[in-house]
């Protein structure tokens, strides 16, 4: 799953997953991409009952986890009782993030995460 903003379409074929799933960013063509992602969303997309994916921040929703990109500088000032993560590819060292472990980690630099979910 990749949350937008893509840039360069020479290095995608070197992204090893099962199936290749893209929420449009504000800087992304769905023609550039067509030929590289199985799924391609201009939209959030809720994954589980409380995590929803999405390109930018999502507010107004403080029962579900915002997983998102585009912040790319992560100083997105974030309401009160708003629950985000900012996986914008930099912010994360261009590596992907495997949600289940994520959200199992106990002593990751995010907490436990499914303890925000409750």
């Amino acid at each position: 799953m990749c949350l937008g903003d893509v840039g360069s379409a020479k290095y995608l074929p070197e992204i090893r997953a099962r199936k290749k799933i893209l929420l449009l960013g504000n800087h992304d063509n769905r023609a550039d991409y067509r030929d590289y992602f199985d799924e391609i969303y201009t939209g959030p997309l809720f994954v589980a009952d409380k995590i929803l994916l999405s390109h930018e921040p999502v507010y107004g929703l403080p029962w579900c986890l915002n997983i998102h990109g585009h912040d790319h500088n992560n100083v997105e000032p974030y309401a009160e009782g708003c629950k985000h993560l900012n996986l914008a590819a930099n912010v994360c060292g261009y590596r992907p993030v495997n949600l289940g472990k994520l959200i199992k980690a106990e002593g990751n630099d995010q907490g436990r995460l499914c303890d925000n979910l409750r």
